[in-house]
């Protein structure tokens, strides 16, 4: 403690004989206070110039929207667009209509490219959040040439409603001497149910992606 109390009464008497030692004191403190106060305060006013800078773009973007004379054109181009997304779903009364309506789509394609694969209906549930919207599946299983199986796909992706392939696999198989590729694939297919009108609440969300949306992404 006597070290410390001389060393103080050195620092004070150095203070006391020199003026100009003073002065460079109180002028590093007075610089120490100066940060202490500013430096948040300046913080602050860089927020409030930020939040202002946002205000004021949201501001300007509104007065242009306003100005804008296209509205009409706008809500006919939405309107367009909420009827085509429409029409990119199923239809159906009822849960029973939509599965035979699927099955029945999917054994066409699948006529049409010269295959008679086994399909089964599947899970089908109402997709959560979205009114009378529903998910109908169905399992497609079955054996062909490379060529025919290829063209199944190409079926399934140019359909013009949504068709989702969940899940399709190709596996090489030998019957009577001659290579042939069997098909295991599962379908869902998404149902509007009821009556028409059901198709603007539907709609209102994004549809689930086609198997050509999920190849381009």
């Amino acid at each position: 403690m006597s070290a410390i109390g001389t060393s103080i009464d050195r620092i004070r008497a150095e203070l006391a004989a020199s003026p100009r030692l003073r002065a460079g004191v109180w002028s590093i403190v007075a610089i120490l206070l100066g940060y202490w106060v500013f430096v948040p305060h300046a913080a602050r006013v860089d927020e409030a110039a930020t939040a202002y800078a946002g205000e004021h773009a949201r501001l300007v973007r509104a007065r242009e929207l306003l100005a804008r004379e296209d509205w009409q054109q706008r809500l006919d181009a939405a309107a367009a667009t909420e009827v085509q997304l429409g029409e990119r779903f199923w239809h159906a009364d009822n849960e029973g209509l939509a599965q035979a309506q699927l099955r029945n789509a999917v054994e066409d394609m699948a006529r049409r490219v010269r295959l008679a694969p086994r399909i089964d209906v599947g899970l089908s549930q109402p997709v959560a959040g979205v009114p009378d919207l529903w998910q109908v599946q169905v399992q497609i299983t079955g054996t062909a040439s490379l060529e025919g199986a290829l063209r199944l796909v190409d079926a399934f992706a140019r359909h013009p409603r949504v068709l989702v392939e969940e899940r399709l696999s190709f596996n090489r198989v030998r019957i009577q001497r001659q290579d042939q590729i069997r098909i295991d694939g599962l379908l869902s297919a998404y149902f509007i149910l009821g009556n028409p009108d059901n198709a603007r609440t539907a709609t209102a969300g994004s549809p689930p992606r086609t198997p050509m949306d999920r190849a381009n992404a």
